[in-house]
């Protein structure tokens, strides 16, 4: 049997525990423990988020100043700074520059955050008055994110892909409400690997792991580009990504290849030998009640008769609706 070296004998020898960097799986101690926070200090500070609340797996509340998790100084100052520095200046830049970052940057920084909430649940009581039931996840869970853990080696320089991209990102501009808190919007799909983001005027929504599948979708909402998104119109497109990815068939398949003490991806085919489609048919009816929790908004106004679905994106004539933040 082959003896495990580099990356994956780090990824095999990760206990997932509080005295693990989350990143390179390096035990901590006390010259070289420091924090992470999962939605970065100049994010929070940017849209007032310190006090405010995500939602967890289990439906609990935290505020997002706790979103912490284990990280060594190494990671956090020498890979995780720069990486963070350059996301904030594309940012700072507006909606054109954040637009022109390449998208493994972006794929890398949204999974470091998707990947980052689950971890920060192995420390959570699912059930706080019940302490006996465990945390909210275990370390067998984060070890079935082999791949995406993985992947996100690539913010240390230690992964690369080699001719394929394992996700979809789309980049929409959304209108900025006046109440810095209302620039802000949050929403994942752990059983999927999906996460989207507003942040002022920028929009995000990647499938952080369908090898560019659901991009397909793209011809279907590059028109809705023409228009600054309200946030209302986001929330629906996120519903729409969100729904192909459920309807999507096929589980990537990955080869991991080491060199040294970095490792490559390749990609199989996610059509294979089968004629079968990647994706099952879209159905109005299941895709309204998906449309109904995304927006919050009645099933019965989504879904205004069998077989028919509301949308706020475009009119009758299939033109895109701009509507005022103040509407």
């Amino acid at each position: 049997m082959t003896e495990l070296t580099g990356i994956f004998k780090q990824i095999e020898e990760h206990t997932y525990t509080i005295d693990k960097c989350f990143l390179c799986g390096c035990e901590l101690t006390n010259d070289n423990k420091t924090e992470e926070h999962v939605i970065p200090k100049w994010l929070q500070n940017q849209f007032n988020l310190w006090n405010q609340k995500i939602t967890l797996l289990n439906g609990t509340l935290l505020q997002y100043r706790y979103l912490t998790i284990p990280c060594c100084f190494e990671c956090n100052n020498l890979h995780l700074k720069p990486f963070e520095d350059k996301i904030k200046s594309a940012f700072e830049g507006g909606y054109d520059t954040f637009n022109k970052l390449d998208r493994e940057t972006l794929f890398l920084w949204l999974g470091k955050i998707y990947f980052g909430i689950i971890h920060r649940e192995l420390f959570l009581s699912a059930d706080r008055a019940k302490p006996d039931y465990g945390t909210i996840t275990n370390p067998e869970y984060l070890k079935s994110f082999y791949s995406h853990f993985m992947f996100l080696q690539g913010i240390r320089g230690k992964h690369s892909f080699r001719d394929f991209f394992p996700a979809s990102v789309y980049l929409f501009k959304t209108q900025k409400p006046l109440k810095i808190e209302e620039q802000w919007d949050f929403v994942d799909s752990q059983n999927t690997l999906f996460i989207a983001i507003r942040m002022g005027e920028i929009g995000i929504i990647s499938s952080l792991q369908d090898c560019g599948a659901t991009q397909k979708l793209e011809d279907l909402i590059q028109h809705h580009r023409d228009i600054d998104l309200h946030p209302l119109q986001f929330r629906e497109m996120i519903a729409k990504i969100l729904y192909k990815r459920f309807l999507m068939n096929r589980i990537p398949k990955f080869i991991n290849i080491q060199n040294g003490e970095s490792t490559e991806t390749i990609s199989l085919s996610l059509q294979g030998l089968s004629s079968k489609p990647i994706f099952d048919d879209w159905d109005n009816d299941v895709y309204s009640k998906i449309l109904s929790e995304i927006t919050g908004v009645a099933l019965e106004i989504c879904q205004p008769e069998k077989g028919k679905v509301w949308t706020w994106l475009m009119n009758a004539d299939g033109n895109s609706i701009f509507i005022p933040f103040d509407d």
